[in-house]
């Protein structure tokens, strides 16, 4: 995931934040918390994408907050794929 300067939200407030992790190294990340509610900002960052949709369909809104605000457009659609009957 690459960090623009698009704003991004907290999966558990829906504050804005100004970025998700800072990188140090490659294989490094340092999660950010929201000022808002002090949590980590959005900790689906690091899981797989099938704990993901695992948690899209037990609609945990944190997992559908991930996907519409913080993740690029390909991650979208494979959730959209879930939704339709």
């Amino acid at each position: 995931m690459d960090q623009g300067e698009r704003p991004y939200k907290c999966v558990n407030c829906g504050d804005l934040v100004p970025y998700l992790f800072k990188r140090y190294s490659p294989s490094v990340l340092k999660l950010k918390n929201c000022e808002a509610c002090q949590k980590v900002a959005d900790k689906y960052i690091e899981y797989d994408k099938v704990i993901i949709m695992i948690d899209m369909v037990l609609l945990n809104k944190q997992a559908y907050r991930h996907i519409l605000f913080n993740s690029s457009f390909e991650d979208l659609h494979h959730g959209g794929c879930l939704c339709m009957r």
